[in-house]
This record gives structure tokens, C-alpha cells and sequence, in this order.
């Protein structure tokens, strides 16, 4: 991940996040967690927040999930 110059200008944001689990995920799908788990609310996060998102494989392991946000204040 690159670091954000000048953030004053900016629209819209890009995160990359990468997991070294094989599972891709499809927008909407799987469970919601129970309330107290420890895991499984990335997702949910990101399909909240994102303009869009998509999922891509690495070359070594897993794979990385890339998130744009659409205008921020």
C-alpha cells in the first residue's frame, strides 16, 4: 500500500488488503458471524463502505481484496 501525498483533493479512496486464506468470496454471500466471533466482519465492512470491490489472486498464497470508496468528506 502506497501512502496517500495530499489527501485534501481526493474523491475517492483505494485500499488493498491481502489474506493468505484461498477462499474468494462473492459480493453478498456467506454468513453473518454471531456477535461475539472473532473473525468474519472484514467483509461485511468493506461491501458497507465500498463503492465497489473485487478479488484477485496473488502468485504466492491467498489472495488480495481491493475496495474503493466512492467520495469521501
Amino acid at each position: 500500500m502506497q501512502p496517500i501525498q495530499d489527501a485534501a483533493h481526493l474523491r475517492c479512496g483505494r485500499i488493498e488488503v491481502f489474506d493468505t486464506r484461498g477462499e474468494r468470496p462473492l459480493p453478498g454471500a456467506g454468513p453473518v458471524p454471531p456477535p461475539l466471533a472473532d473473525t468474519g466482519r472484514c467483509l461485511l465492512l468493506v461491501q458497507a463502505v465500498a463503492a465497489r470491490w473485487e478479488v484477485h489472486d496473488r502468485d504466492r498464497v491467498g489472495k488480495t481484496v481491493v475496495a474503493e470508496l466512492g467520495r469521501m468528506h
